[in-house]
């Protein structure tokens, strides 16, 4: 599920800043506390963790680029 609403995420940058911001705050706000008595709950939460870090790492890798557009193109309405 991470990975289908970062790809959605990415595939629309230029249209739904509100989106983007939507799916970063789930990402971070998932992550449970950890339950010492259940060894499979455990696991499972490290897992959605190990997943959270990549699918976070996949965003900063697309994030600077559409930052970067729309700064120039601010720069270049405020010029021009």
């Amino acid at each position: 599920m991470l990975q289908l609403l970062v790809f959605l995420t990415t595939a629309t940058l230029d249209l739904n800043v509100g989106f983007i911001l939507k799916v970063l705050e789930y990402i971070l706000m998932t992550w449970p506390d950890l339950n010492l008595q259940h060894r499979d709950y455990n696991e499972a939460i490290k897992e959605l963790q190990a997943e959270s870090t990549v699918e976070l790492q996949r965003l900063a890798i697309e994030m600077p680029d559409h930052l970067l557009v729309r700064v120039i193109l601010l720069i270049q309405s405020l010029l021009g």
